[in-house]
């Protein structure tokens, strides 16, 4: 089992991810935004943050750079259906800055549980592979 928080904007998203995660046995915890997933992981330890890129307040990419200036080891897996860019770019993006994985949207709920799991596997902060375009 692991503690997992999930940060998303869109509530839906991050109640059906927070259940299909719960169901594999993990513990998780729910932040809208990056400002609220910083203020719960200086809070609480997680081994890993699911997080969305596009947010308001404060985005994913910012809130990843922020956690890991303070938290050198902490794990991400970062999602996105894109924005303004593609959205292979912006995994790529975050895997350069220290996302251990990604889950590019729409996914499946199963890819959820997958990524996480892999993310856990993984173990150490450099990126896995990125995905293919």
């Amino acid at each position: 089992m692991a503690r997992v928080l999930v940060v998303d904007d869109d509530h839906t998203l991050a109640e059906v991810t927070r259940r299909t995660l719960e169901r594999a046995g993990h513990a998780v915890e729910l932040a809208e935004n990056g400002r609220n997933a910083i203020e719960s992981y200086q809070n609480r330890t997680f081994d890993i943050v699911l997080t969305d890129l596009y947010m308001p307040v404060m985005d994913g990419m910012e809130m990843l750079l922020r956690i890991r200036s303070e938290f050198p080891d902490a794990r991400f897996v970062v999602m996105s259906g894109g924005g303004h860019r593609p959205k292979h770019d912006v995994l790529a993006d975050a895997q350069r800055v220290g996302a251990v994985g990604v889950l590019p949207k729409p996914f499946k709920l199963d890819e959820i549980v997958r990524a996480v799991e892999a993310a856990l596997e993984h173990g150490g902060t450099e990126p896995s592979p990125a995905p293919p375009a």
